[in-house]
């Protein structure tokens, strides 16, 4: 533990408030979505009391904020916290978030110095309290920047998961990927390759596989009919809005384009929302008028077998679905993205405008998938649990 308080520097804390920050456009947002969750955070913390649970005497505690959390091994001497809003051991965290939300809002070099050593008390001993010597997260939010950098300091395992699919053409690391992470696993070779490339130490970066398997072998190539029999296709939304400013026209010409050319084919098109999407700002009155929308109801069996075609921008929910042996196509749209052709890496079709009129032409369709691009396991959970475990605990211990 250290023995002196750190003292942030002006880019430090520049850093870890706004490194995730894209542009302008994404600011804007994320300030918005701050204010409504410090109202609900401040909710919580004045009218909600958990129930508290004692603490046995623990050697160490993980911090878990990752997207799948069953991949963190239940070790008998590592408890595992889980942050979750309503358990009363990591309350603390919700106090520190409030701050440094406040502290991102109200962008005043004095002001985010009082709030940092505020927040650094706390955070101190939450980590002393809790024995945390560990913390696993996805994408990291301000919080777990924060945290992150102080457990890096400590030299504890910082590690963060690959959550879904980068562009690898534009992606930019992130400073906590780059500067706190002790360890960032990733999703395949090409991945790998593009971290290296912004300066990521090749020793922290470790090929993983991603949360979802597949139904065509790594060496398969597998040809299938394209037969439409539900007359059901669905179109994978995605929050471009956040990071792409003046994109509402382009990805609605998409839309607009590929409703009316199913309506000629006699097929509804459904509209499934990315979990945290805006619909108002993705799509236009017109659109919401002409199409479906798909109610997620947590059933995948449901999901993959209700429609005949897939489509999306570049969603990582296009490919795991492909993987299910589903006809799938991705969509260009006229915006200045540098986009990845799946095409590349798999049997998706790349279509655009001038070809979006004969993409149903085909009979067959091919599936299969580059391993350097998808490190695939058919048992994800076990491969990443060991993949973990063997950073977390020694391995003598590990089974």
């Amino acid at each position: 533990m250290m023995k002196d308080r750190y003292k942030f520097s002006d880019t430090e804390i520049n850093k870890i408030l706004y490194s995730g920050i894209r542009n302008s456009n994404h600011h804007k947002i994320r300030r918005k979505g701050f204010i409504r969750k410090i109202l609900k955070t401040a909710y919580i913390l004045l009218l909600k009391h958990p129930k508290r649970h004692l603490h046995n005497n623990i050697q160490g505690s993980i911090l878990n904020d990752a997207p799948q959390k069953d991949w963190v091994p239940n070790d008998s001497q590592l408890k595992v916290l889980i942050f979750n809003e309503n358990k009363e051991e990591v309350r603390p965290l919700l106090y520190i978030e409030m701050l440094l939300l406040f502290s991102f809002l109200f962008n005043v070099k004095i002001l985010q110095k009082i709030i940092f050593r505020i927040a650094e008390t706390k955070a101190l001993n939450l980590i002393k309290n809790r024995n945390i010597e560990h913390l696993i997260c996805g994408h990291p939010t301000i919080l777990m920047t924060f945290i992150g950098f102080y457990l890096a300091k400590l030299d504890k395992n910082v590690i963060t998961l690959q959550h879904g699919i980068y562009n690898l053409n534009e992606y930019k690391v992130l400073w906590f990927e780059k500067n706190i992470a002790t360890h960032v696993i990733v999703y395949g070779y090409y991945f790998k390759e593009l971290y290296q490339s912004q300066g990521v130490n090749e020793k922290n970066i470790i090929i993983g596989n991603p949360y979802f398997k597949s139904e065509i072998g790594v060496k398969e190539r597998i040809t299938l009919p394209l037969e439409i029999k539900n007359k059901k296709a669905v179109f994978l939304g995605q929050q471009f809005y956040k990071v792409c400013p003046n994109i509402f026209q382009s990805y609605n010409t998409v839309m607009s384009d590929l409703a009316d050319f199913l309506i000629k084919k006699n097929i509804e098109l459904y509209y499934k929302p990315h979990p945290r999407e805006d619909i108002r700002k993705s799509l236009s009155e017109e659109n919401i008028s002409k199409i479906n929308f798909f109610r997620d109801n947590k059933d995948s069996d449901y999901f993959l077998n209700e429609f005949d075609l897939y489509y999306s921008i570049n969603s990582t929910l296009l490919l795991e679905t492909y993987l299910n042996k589903k006809i799938c196509f991705q969509l260009n749209i006229s915006y200045n993205i540098n986009l990845d052709k799946f095409n590349k890496y798999s049997g998706i079709p790349f279509v655009d405008s001038e070809n979006l009129n004969k993409h149903l032409d085909q009979k067959n369709f091919e599936f299969y998938y580059d391993p350097k691009y998808l490190n695939i396991s058919q048992t994800p959970r076990d491969s990443g649990l060991k993949i973990i475990s063997k950073i977390l605990i020694p391995e003598e211990k590990v089974l």
